[in-house]
């Protein structure tokens, strides 16, 4: 049970740190 939550939260950070990082590089292509 904790091993397959911990694997979706993990899941869940990677998501939003390639959202971020997405965002980000948006960001910087329109600041240009």
């Amino acid at each position: 049970m904790s091993r397959t939550r911990r694997h979706h939260l993990s899941r869940a950070a990677t998501a939003t740190i390639s959202v971020m990082s997405g965002w980000q590089f948006r960001h910087q292509e329109n600041s240009k």
